[in-house]
């Protein structure tokens, strides 16, 4: 393809990013969307619906660049060219588009397992300040562990001396 002007030949529908398709698609009231889903499928779901006036900035192509002669990778090497199909070689594969092969994929796709979350034991200090707080006792926010068990052994020192 050589760029000759900086228009987008291309309609609303097709220059719209994936998270502007779902807010169209949920302005509409289309349910079937999912928020995983490729904009590829969101868009033919749009186009058979006839949804295809979507609101999209400007976004004007590149600047002009004229194609190499032989495809190049970025490390400079020619890229392998692919080999011609003979009409044989077509007759025996079934053809299938690229919408309809990234549909079978989506569906098939199975969901990535959630983390189960582990509960930790709560550290040490932690353990001795929900004690503090239990017992209310005051702590100091640079209290060490010497300082919070001193803090509870006065307190229950205090308790059996009331008591009697």
């Amino acid at each position: 393809m050589i760029l000759n002007k900086i228009d987008d030949p291309r309609d609303n529908l097709a220059k719209a990013r994936r998270w502007e398709l779902q807010q169209f698609a949920e302005a509409n009231g289309v349910t079937e969307i999912k928020a995983e889903m490729p904009a590829m499928l969101i868009r033919g779901i749009l186009r058979a619906k006839g949804l295809t006036q979507i609101p999209v900035p400007d976004r004007p192509l590149g600047q002009m660049n004229q194609p190499h002669p032989r495809p190049m990778y970025k490390n400079g090497l020619a890229a392998a060219q692919p080999t011609a199909r003979t009409k044989q070689d077509q007759a025996q594969g079934a053809e299938i588009s690229a919408e309809a092969d990234l549909e079978r994929q989506f569906r098939s796709a199975k969901p990535p397992p959630r983390k189960r979350l582990v509960e930790r034991p709560k550290s040490k200090i932690n353990a001795m300040r929900d004690e503090c707080k239990r017992l209310g006792i005051h702590m100091d926010r640079r209290d060490r562990m010497p300082d919070l068990e001193r803090k509870i052994a006065e307190h229950g020192k205090d308790t059996t001396q009331r008591d009697e």
